[in-house]
């Protein structure tokens, strides 16, 4: 024979950097995190710049590199990665929008900056202050 109950029990919890301590009524246990108990980081680029900054830096490097003026959020991150590991994909992207005035939802992210512009779903160029030198035909900006 089975009969279900029910106790109410009080307890406390104690945070105490990698450990945590659990107290039940009389009972106490400690618990041990495997990892450091840190609240979540905020990372910048790792050059002290901000993300703005480092968009322009690494379009720039990219057009440099291939030689191409046309790229996508994503061929920029990976770039972008390779100078600052800790960069969060999101952000990034989002700054992108930041710094992109013709896109539709730079209203959600105004900059006033005007690194970048939009020249097709998900494709970008660097306007023409910011193109590094020299400025050969294969990278001027695509007139729309």
């Amino acid at each position: 024979m089975e009969i279900p109950f029910s106790i109410p029990v009080t307890g406390v919890i104690h945070l105490d950097g990698d450990k945590i301590t659990i107290i039940v009524n009389r009972a106490e246990t400690i618990v041990d995190l495997p990892f450091p108990n840190r609240s979540r980081q905020i990372l910048k680029p790792a050059s002290g710049k901000s993300t703005d900054s480092l968009i322009l830096e690494v379009a720039r490097k990219y057009v440099k590199k291939y030689q191409t003026n046309r790229f996508s959020g994503p061929d920029l991150f990976k770039v972008a990665v390779e100078i600052n590991p800790g960069l969060n994909k999101r952000t990034f992207l989002s700054r992108m929008v930041a710094v992109t005035p013709n896109h539709s939802s730079y209203h959600h992210f105004p900059s006033g900056k005007d690194y970048l512009e939009r020249i097709g779903k998900g494709q970008y160029q660097l306007t023409e202050p910011y193109l590094p030198d020299p400025v050969t035909p294969a990278i001027r900006p695509i007139r729309l």
